[in-house]
């Protein structure tokens, strides 16, 4: 911000200017290598999840979803998905037999505006109950409303075995 004030704050010296750019050029370059290393880490984690676990998660190519930190990765043939978190410091392997139910979970906003109730939903997310008795359940981050009822008619349809139409 101090930069942007220097910048446009119509200051008259050219080293303020200068300053100013350096500062914002730096911030740039901070956020796209924060960015690239989250990338390497997500390549990372899913080639040795892929090695030890037969699957066949791609970053940009498998089916799933990603909100915020939260990136969950089906793979129908093998029968897996892949559910990680922070940015893949923790992730969970799954086998779709495993999954025993799900939900769709979400925030109500309620606003009064002139007598009139309004209720918007937000922060919407998947909890998936698992068979296993240590960890029962994992709750994702799916976006909105039509994205859950989607990915929900998607989830099911995946479970029940249906396979995706190859592509050519």
């Amino acid at each position: 911000m101090t930069a942007l004030i220097l910048l446009f704050g119509g200051m008259e010296k050219w080293t303020e200017k200068l300053v100013a750019i350096l500062i914002i050029g730096g911030f740039i370059v901070w956020i796209r290598y924060i960015g690239k290393q989250e990338k390497a880490r997500l390549v990372s984690t899913l080639a040795s999840v892929n090695q030890e676990f037969g699957t066949t998660f791609q970053v940009g190519k498998s089916l799933g979803f990603t909100r915020e930190e939260d990136c969950t990765m089906f793979d129908p043939e093998a029968r897996k998905v892949l559910f990680m978190k922070y940015n893949g410091h923790c992730v969970w392997v799954v086998d779709f037999s495993e999954i025993s139910n799900w939900d769709i979970l979400w925030t109500n906003d309620i606003k009064n505006q002139g007598g009139v109730h309004q209720v918007k939903g937000s922060n919407y997310r998947f909890k998936f109950y698992l068979n296993d008795l240590e960890s029962t359940s994992v709750t994702m981050k799916v976006g909105s409303n039509a994205a859950a009822d989607d990915w929900s008619h998607r989830i099911n349809l995946l479970l029940a075995g249906k396979k995706l139409p190859d592509r050519k």
